[in-house]
């Protein structure tokens, strides 16, 4: 069955404004870094979508709206553009769904730790091993940083201190990834739920370069029942919170003491993402 067209705002910095709050604003160089991947995102989706600020003069008035993630600022595009503006949860549940640990409280890989100081911070470091710390609302590979046991330099210092205003910061091990996966799926305001595929990724320097649906054995019967129990407690959670929408998890294959293991909950992206469509067959 065809859908009508939909008019879209691909605010793929979503974590930075929730994160900032009503004073954030684009940098120049985020404007551009998000701007080429809206324009990979855009060639996803139907032709008759309208995509504020890639498709130049097409009309959004009358169309129903979407955003990649409903902050503020994107609802208020999409009122102005004349489309029909969407439902959507708060700024604060969104922040706090989108927030790395809210998935940290469901399921957390061996050995990872959420610190809010800097003492915390040392602590966790200094444990024998390669560690990779990540800011709370972190996404596409930024806000992130690599430290091994016993060799914090100063720059390291001052980051860790910097991402602290912020927030919480989070150490995690930095573990041999051989698979990364998702699955998607779209969240009712009464809990329901549909699923989609799982889907494998192919990431570059923490950031999202393609997915495919997974092939039939390219997943381990154990693992899919895993990620499909992970799935439905995300589900669960995010209704609990107050979100609604759609959704997706992030899950990996990774080898540690020369046996293969796999994390079924690493990330919950509480929002459209680039790989949204192919796990759940369609925009």
């Amino acid at each position: 069955m065809m859908r009508e067209p939909v008019a879209w705002v691909l605010n793929l910095d979503a974590e930075l404004e929730l994160e900032a709050g009503a004073r954030y604003t684009p940098t120049a160089s985020m404007v551009a870094a998000t701007s080429a991947a809206a324009e990979r995102l855009r060639a996803m989706l139907p032709p008759d979508d309208v995509v504020l600020g890639v498709d130049a003069g097409a009309s959004a008035r009358g169309l129903t709206g979407r955003c990649f993630c409903p902050t503020t600022s994107a609802l208020r595009r999409l009122e102005r553009a004349g489309a029909r503006v969407p439902d959507a949860p708060s700024m604060e549940v969104l922040a706090r769904v989108n927030e790395r640990g809210f998935a940290l409280a469901l399921h957390r890989l061996e050995g990872a730790l959420r610190c809010d100081d800097d003492d915390a911070v040392m602590r966790a470091v200094a444990r024998d091993g390669r560690w990779l710390l990540k800011r709370g609302l972190a996404f596409a590979g930024r806000g992130q940083r690599r430290i091994d046991a016993g060799a914090v330099l100063d720059a390291d210092r001052a980051w860790i201190r910097a991402s602290l205003q912020k927030g919480a910061l989070y150490v995690e091990p930095r573990v041999a990834i051989t698979l990364e996966v998702a699955l998607h799926g779209l969240l009712a305001e009464d809990g329901s739920c549909e699923r989609g595929e799982p889907t494998v990724q192919e990431v570059s320097a923490g950031a999202w370069s393609r997915s495919w649906r997974a092939a039939p054995g390219e997943l381990h019967d154990d693992e899919l029942a895993r990620l499909a129990r992970c799935f439905d407690d995300a589900a669960g959670a995010l209704h609990e919170a107050g979100y609604f929408g759609p959704f997706g998890i992030d899950a990996f294959r990774y080898e540690s003491g020369g046996r293969e293991r796999f994390q079924p909950l690493s990330e919950i992206n509480a929002r459209y993402t680039m790989a949204w469509g192919t796990g759940m067959g369609g925009w």
